[in-house]
């Protein structure tokens, strides 16, 4: 019976190799995609935050630039574009904040096609400033 089981097993000695050659090229795609996948999430969620913060910036001060400072306070290079063009007061103002994620990995540069990733959000508050500045 032992007999048996040890010759079982020498059979298959080149099996396991063959077999972890075969999975590695998904498993490297799978936790690649995870970590760009997760700088890209990352990215959206700054951008997003930074959106609402220069949103809220512009409707309290009632200043246009103010929304540009509030975004420059977090980390990376954003642009910012604020309408309408004169700030009324109870409007909808919209800040839309964007930027660009650069895919590091080069198996995963082929699925996010435009490289660097574009990433942007926009936030819209209501002016509550009674005389705003421009």
């Amino acid at each position: 019976m032992v007999s048996q089981i040890v010759h079982f097993f020498r059979n298959k000695s080149g099996q396991s190799i063959v077999e972890f050659a075969l999975i590695l090229p998904i498993l490297l795609l799978l936790v690649f995609g995870v970590f760009e996948g997760g700088r890209v999430f990352y990215a959206q969620l700054m951008v997003t935050e930074a959106a609402r913060e220069g949103a809220r910036a512009v409707a309290v001060t009632g200043d246009r630039t103010q929304a540009a400072i509030a975004v420059n306070k977090f980390a990376g290079t954003f642009t910012t574009t604020v309408t309408p063009s004169p700030l009324v007061y109870g409007q909808a103002v919209a800040v839309k904040v964007s930027t660009t994620v650069t895919i590091v990995t080069p198996l995963m540069s082929a699925f996010f096609t435009p490289n660097p990733f574009p990433v942007s959000s926009t936030a819209n508050m209501r002016e509550e400033n009674n005389t705003p500045i421009n």
